[in-house]
């Protein structure tokens, strides 16, 4: 297991290579990391050695190694008889036929062959790439006969340059991936499906639920799941689901871990764990802990059910066994009861336990924002058990960003209220944090969204400020007509050729509607992919990656105008 520092350098290498497009591939990337430190090292390596400016035939020969390994692991689950480690080995394949995928439409690698093209290639790049794209049909168009058999294209230097052979070597990859996905990788949906226990047709749903289950079934089997690996799967994207496992507030520790804030260690018991004296083998008897609670129910966002759990302070190894129990015991206590009745919650909390270093510290609080810059603190000295109990009156202290404290012996709530507004920032809610000081060292223990917000928040409306939207250029011409968009369920759509088709990509399957439209506009897309290569097949105008803020201001229909050139959809008024 790496740590919480290495795990984000991997999240920040995989965030900066993938596309945004394909932020499934980011995620699945990201938790097979946690699986499977080979996987990570390939990742790493291929990232880091692979760059579009080697040559087409390294190109070529690292695309044949990552189908290698994606190969390797088909065999292995083909080959395994327990059906966890069989799971395994097929979410391996698919993370490394997602690798392949990622180098060839939807990362740096291939946004940089692009860029090679428009420089190599100068401002005809589109009729360089139609020539080439009409000499080395793709299989898909190829099986439809929609090429007419004329003369083969005269070669010059251009088409054999090293650009061209990468361009040629992405295309004929794109073919590769598809033929070895239909045969290899669109089989194990059908697992997937029965895995998850539901008869999902969305695939980007249907690989994120997968996922994520599998996520939680290796958590829900160790006894106790230490902050750094929570943190780890919070960053990789695993976060509201994690409840259902370590309850409101083991979530909240792992955001404030994840964030680099300084958080002493802890473990998780998970729901439903059982303990024994063994559970608590990994964890230093010398030291003294804190067991807090942590339900299902506990530090979310609209039910904070602050208190009504029991929690102990400085308890001693050997006293762990037990004060775990009480905290357990709690979920049925009349606190919790009445919290129930009050708020009419009908579904009954689970509890996880947190076991946590304990430090007693000098001074102890709580910070309750206000707005993103500005807040209460209240403190006592001492832990902060009697502050939060109400058995103190704490000190107080209005922060707000325009100004510094001045009072001596305070202005340590400086430095604490900047790093708590950097995180109230950073995770996008007012906080409320528990904090204490120890000497010169701050440390957080709990972080909870604000349940009752005292100011109200304004939402804003997305809005369109000009009728031009700018994409990618990816197939020449120009064209205007009537617009429709197509999803998932394109064949129910009443479809009038010559009409604009409008999707969110498009998938080859959809070639007999592809060669009927007048025009091409997809929210995500580069000039790399299959849309983009098919729209050029198929001599149509074509613009991609206009986003999705501005498809949703155009797929309701109306006319456009289709520039493939300069890569722009204008809206055009009605006549």
């Amino acid at each position: 297991m790496f740590s919480v520092n290495e795990f984000k350098k991997f999240y920040q290498l995989v965030d900066g290579f993938v596309s945004d497009e394909a932020e499934t591939f980011k995620f699945r990337f990201l938790l097979q990391a946690l699986y499977d430190c080979k996987f990570k090292q390939d990742v790493e390596w291929f990232i880091e050695k692979m760059h579009a400016t080697d040559s087409s035939e390294v190109v070529e020969e690292n695309f044949i190694n990552m189908r290698k390994l994606c190969v390797e692991k088909i065999k292995n689950a083909e080959r395994e008889t327990d059906e966890d480690k069989r799971m395994d080995c097929y979410l391996g394949a698919l993370a490394y036929f997602c690798l392949l995928e990622a180098f060839n439409e939807n990362s740096a690698f291939s946004e940089e062959i692009e860029q090679m093209i428009i420089r190599d290639f100068g401002k005809n790049y589109l009729e360089v790439l139609k020539r080439l794209d009409k000499e080395n049909v793709s299989k898909d168009v190829k099986q439809r006969n929609f090429i007419e058999q004329d003369k083969k294209i005269e070669q010059s230097e251009v088409f054999s340059s090293d650009t061209a052979q990468k361009y040629l070597i992405m295309k004929k990859w794109q073919d590769e991936q598809r033929s070895f996905s239909l045969q290899n990788i669109r089989p194990f949906y059908a697992v997937e499906k029965k895995y998850i226990k539901e008869n999902e047709d969305n695939l980007m749903k249907l690989h994120r639920k997968t996922l994520i289950k599998r996520a939680m079934h290796y958590l829900s089997k160790l006894e106790l799941i230490s902050l750094d690996l929570l943190s780890c799967y919070y960053i990789a994207g695993v976060r509201e689901e994690l409840v259902s496992l370590v309850g409101g507030k083991a979530l909240g520790l792992a955001m404030l871990n994840s964030e680099g804030y300084n958080v002493p260690s802890a473990w998780v018991i998970p729901i439903g764990r059982n303990i024994n004296q063994e559970t608590f083998a990994v964890l230093d008897k010398r030291m003294k802990y804190a067991v807090r609670s942590s339900a299902s129910c506990e530090d979310g966002i609209t039910y904070s059910f602050a208190g009504i759990f029991d929690s102990f302070l400085d308890v001693s190894f050997e006293n762990l066994a037990e004060r775990v129990k009480d905290v357990l015991d709690s979920i049925d206590n009349q606190r919790v009861k009445k919290y129930l009745e009050i708020h009419e919650i009908k579904k009954y909390p689970e509890m996880a336990v947190i076991i946590q270093s304990y430090i007693e510290p000098d001074k102890a609080g709580v910070w309750m924002g206000v707005q993103r810059e500005e807040g209460v603190f209240e403190w006592c000295e001492g832990n902060g058990a009697k502050l939060v109990s109400g058995k103190v009156i704490p000190k107080s202290l209005i922060w707000k960003g325009t100004s510094k404290t001045e009072r001596e012996g305070e202005k340590v709530f400086d430095k604490i209220a900047c790093s708590i507004i950097a995180f109230q920032n950073a995770i996008g809610e007012i906080a409320d944090i528990e904090w204490c000081i120890k000497g010169d060292q701050i440390y957080f223990l709990q972080y909870r969204p604000i349940t009752k917000q005292i100011l109200e928040q304004i939402q804003k409306e997305y809005k369109m400020e000009t009728s031009v939207i700018v994409g990618v250029p990816v197939s020449g011409g120009c064209v205007s007509g009537n617009a429709k968009f197509l999803g998932k369920n394109f064949r129910e759509v009443e479809w009038i050729d010559g009409d604009i088709l409008l999707a969110w990509f498009a998938d080859p399957d959809w070639l007999d509607i592809l060669e009927n439209a007048s025009g091409l506009v997809t929210a995500v897309g580069g000039m790399l992919c299959h849309a983009a290569i098919i729209a050029r097949e198929l001599e149509i105008p074509c613009v991609t990656g206009i986003g999705g803020k501005n498809m949703k201001c155009i797929w309701n229909g109306g006319r456009l105008e289709v520039d493939g050139d300069n890569g722009t959809v204008r809206i055009l008024k009605e006549q």
